[in-house]
């Protein structure tokens, strides 16, 4: 295992009180697998990973990294709206993490030119994020994050934002560069089929407060293509998460509108 969650709770102060977001969440995170979490809105999917981040602490319960210290970063975040530094061209959004540790410049140049070679920006190096489509912003966003050498990729929602067409040509590409690197990453997604397309496991979190309601296992071959999508054993993990979230859905949908 490379991360461990025990007994986590997390709880926010509001105007009405105290809200609790995440309620006893125990989980694994293990070394180099895609790990996908789905759950209704507002179950605490994002607050999750920000812990993980060490962005936000739990209000109780630990969060550990197990093994030895290693001397890279130990989570990078990818977020929805991509968080390009606007002033910076590409390349230089994608060195941001190397700059900042320190490294010296020609070990820094060699590190942004392997990834933007990784995520197809070659001949992008010197555009603004104001210039780059949606999914070349996200593709310089995976780029900046892998970067910094994380152990720990954590993506919430990244291709959101994004048509039909190009997130599944997203989906494909990051399939493709989590095999050539080995990371382990957690993803945060709404969609059902992206999470079984992506990932080894994914985690069904309930309404919130967000408890683990169960663990599914894909099992699917690899490497995955859009080929996969027709495979059985997709139909079938497809429906079973569908199963888990729905009730949990209408669970949500109501207490939303109690509140109004």
């Amino acid at each position: 295992m490379l991360v461990r969650l025990v007994d986590v709770v997390k709880e926010f102060n509001t105007g009405r009180g105290r809200l609790r977001a995440l309620d006893g969440i125990t989980l694994d995170v293990r070394d180099g697998e895609f790990l996908a979490v789905v759950g209704p809105s507002g179950c605490g999917k994002s607050t999750l990973l920000s812990i993980i981040a060490g962005l936000e602490a739990p209000t109780s319960g630990s969060v550990a990294f197990l093994g030895e210290q290693r001397a890279q970063t130990r989570t990078a975040m990818v977020w929805q709206d991509t968080r390009l530094l606007p002033w910076r061209v590409v390349d230089r959004n994608v060195g941001l993490g190397p700059e900042f540790r320190g490294r010296p410049e020609e070990e820094r140049r060699g590190i942004v030119q392997r990834f933007l070679r990784k995520m197809r920006l070659e001949g992008f190096e010197q555009f603004f994020p104001r210039q780059l489509s949606g999914g070349m912003q996200q593709r310089a966003g995976i780029a900046r994050a892998l970067a910094n050498d994380p152990e720990v990729l954590l993506m919430d929602e990244p291709f959101a934002h994004l048509d039909a067409l190009n997130r599944r040509l997203m989906q494909l590409e990051l399939l493709q560069v989590w095999e050539q690197t080995g990371k382990t990453v957690v993803y945060v997604t709404h969609s059902i089929e992206e999470a079984v397309l992506l990932s080894d496991r994914v985690v069904v979190l309930t309404a919130g407060p967000g408890r683990i309601k169960d663990f599914v296992d894909i099992d699917l071959p690899r490497p995955r293509s859009a080929e996969t999508l027709a495979h059985p054993g997709f139909q079938a993990a497809t429906a079973r998460i569908w199963q888990l979230l729905e009730g949990e859905a209408r669970r949500a949908e109501a207490r939303l509108l109690n509140r109004e």
